[in-house]
């Protein structure tokens, strides 16, 4: 278990159904980290809970449930400097159309549940959370995928950047 820096505060929403093996896994890290979280079993309930925090603030879901709605999510809980924390277990070509939505979020993307440890302690180790982000892109936590920042860029469309 990381060492956890209570300065920060930072809560977390939990997106998804309980009986959800993934979510019942992030609220015991949760849990073991001392963190505050609730459960919602939506994103719309988690919309309505995120605008009742204040700050630092971790969801954690299922890319499925978090990329409603062409991932209008994303642009909601980007508005509230919320990171999120998205698990994708597939690397088919919807997974990717959906991963596509979170561009320009606070988001990491794990294809294993057990990569949520990972996040919190990247997230965690430090209070200036802009050292976690990367220039604010969806942030890739699988272990066998290693891209460079030229082809994230072209991944992910910036303009300025040709391969």
């Amino acid at each position: 278990m990381a060492k956890f820096n209570f300065n920060m505060q930072m809560q977390a929403i939990v997106v998804g159904n309980l009986s959800d093996e993934f979510v019942r896994h992030s609220t015991n890290v949760l849990g073991n980290y001392e963190l505050e979280f609730s459960v919602c079993p939506d994103v719309y309930q988690a919309v309505s809970r995120l605008m009742k925090t204040n700050g630092n603030v971790l969801i954690v879901g299922r890319i499925e449930q978090l990329s409603r709605e062409n991932g209008r999510f994303f642009h909601i809980s980007g508005k509230k400097k919320a990171w999120c924390c998205c698990l994708t277990e597939t690397n088919s070509a919807r997974q990717y159309l959906r991963s596509l939505s979170m561009i320009g979020t606070n988001a990491f993307v794990i294809n294993d549940s057990a990569e949520i440890e990972d996040v919190l302690a990247r997230l965690l180790q430090t209070r200036d959370t802009s050292v976690a982000a990367s220039r604010g892109k969806p942030l890739v936590m699988n272990r066998d995928i290693r891209l460079s920042d030229d082809e994230m860029d072209a991944l992910l469309g910036n303009e300025e950047t040709k391969l």
